[in-house]
């Protein structure tokens, strides 16, 4: 039997207390809640989560840059067969190392052809759907920069047909 006294029960409701279980009112319970880190832990936990976010827009910025390069030298090598026949020589080498533009509409491209030698190329379009007109500068170095300037450029002329079909129709041939 429970001395009176020690409980505040009467032994007349309860026999044995159950509040002798029970933590004193003072000491705080246990939550259900998350373990809450320390400001360590939380700030290299967002740091970690900061430089994951990083890698992976740098790695959307590197595949988004390689695809653009590819482009511009995608195009680039439609037009060199006019540089080419232009200048009446054939280039070894003919790889894009530096260009601008929207690649639909225009296009400023540095092109190396000779480990020396330089291609500036501009080609530009009113639409998607009329030809290139392509101007290109000879002789120049990695050193000299793109210029805008539509004088500091050659024109290269427009192919001809090679089928004789002048109306068009003949899709081997189209003028780039």
């Amino acid at each position: 039997q429970a001395r009176l006294g020690s409980c505040p029960c009467t032994l007349a409701t309860v026999a044995p207390c159950a509040v002798k279980r029970m933590p004193p009112l003072n000491s705080t319970m246990r939550s259900s809640s998350e373990y809450v880190k320390s400001p360590h832990q939380q700030a290299s936990k967002y740091l970690a989560v900061q430089a994951a976010a990083h890698e992976h827009s740098n790695k959307v910025a590197l595949t988004k840059q390689y695809m653009q390069q590819r482009e511009a030298q995608g195009l680039v090598d439609i037009l060199r067969q006019r540089i080419e026949s232009a200048e009446d020589e054939a280039f070894d080498d003919w790889t894009v190392v530096d260009f601008r533009g929207d690649r639909t509409r225009t296009l400023l491209a540095k092109v190396r052809v000779d480990s020396a030698e330089y291609v500036h190329v501009l080609a530009s379009r009113c639409s998607r759907d009329d030809p290139w007109i392509c101007r290109y500068a000879m002789g120049l170095e990695l050193r000299d920069p793109i210029s805008e300037a539509i004088d500091d450029y050659d024109l290269v002329p427009e192919q001809a047909p090679t089928c004789g079909i002048s109306d068009g129709t003949c899709t081997a041939c189209v003028t780039m």
